[in-house]
């Protein structure tokens, strides 16, 4: 695999997502995107890997390939949407999901058709490739809310690992994380991980190619610690969740995966 430093690339394109009558993908009724969250199930018939998704807020949009993210902003008149700006981590992938990622990315930078099924899936297609799409249940950009709180430095301090993927951690006393100014270290309870890292735009946390030991261990701090790494290895975002006055709480997200740290 090769790995390199992701960067975040701005690419200024516009894209129309024009719905056309023909025989497979009829035009329905006018829908919105906005506020509605998708798992790309299928491109050319073809299972996805690692869950690629893309979430539609009001004016933006953001999602992940399965190994890069990405977001941008858009408009939507009626039956065409129009992508206005877009940008993507630029990290390396595997052979196949480099493959994956190249569809994806074409499905947003050309002119396609898009047809709302009565079975509830969304069918995207650009002639070259066709994708299908299931409802997401959970969106992170859906819905307006307040203002964030700005987020701490994470530097010179230590934070524990309370959960991965809603779940408590096995192991809490050893499960943690800290940060210098352009490396991390952390241990979920068995095996030590670190890397570089950076913090990229809309917060998120970029990283370079994560080392880690090789001990055995249980069954469920290793899923713990590779649901973690897989984390950090797609450019999570972080959110703040906690009010002013408790102790600080943030949380890690890919949208595939997810962690809560809070300050010790």
């Amino acid at each position: 695999m090769r790995h390199t430093w992701p960067v975040i690339k701005p690419m200024h394109f516009v894209a129309l997502f024009g719905l056309t009558a023909a025989a497979t993908f009829a035009a329905s009724p006018a829908q919105k995107l906005e506020r509605s969250a998708w798992h790309i199930v299928t491109i050319n018939g073809k299972a996805v890997e690692r869950d690629p998704r893309i979430e539609f807020g009001r004016r933006q949009f953001a999602g992940s390939s399965g190994c890069n993210g990405f977001s941008g902003s858009y408009t939507q008149g009626g039956p065409a949407l129009v992508v206005k700006e877009f940008m993507a981590t630029e990290m390396g992938c595997s052979e196949t999901l480099n493959r994956q990622e190249q569809q994806v990315f074409a499905l947003l930078g050309a002119k396609v058709r898009l047809r709302f099924g009565s079975d509830g899936l969304l069918y995207i297609s650009n002639g070259k490739y066709t994708a299908v799409l299931r409802r997401a249940a959970t969106c992170s950009i859906c819905n307006p809310q307040p203002a964030p709180l700005p987020l701490p430095s994470l530097v010179g301090k230590s934070w524990s690992i309370v959960s991965i993927n809603k779940k408590p951690v096995s192991l809490p006393q050893y499960a943690q994380i800290s940060f210098t100014k352009d490396r991390f270290s952390a241990m979920v309870g068995c095996n030590r991980m670190g890397g570089a890292y950076r913090i990229g735009k809309v917060e998120y946390i970029v990283t370079s190619q994560i080392a880690q030991t090789l001990r055995a261990c249980l069954d469920d701090v290793a899923e713990e610690e590779g649901a973690f790494s897989i984390l950090l290895s797609n450019d999570p975002w972080m959110e703040r969740v906690s009010k002013p006055g408790e102790p600080i709480r943030i949380r890690l997200s890919s949208g595939r995966n997810e962690a809560l740290i809070v300050e010790r």
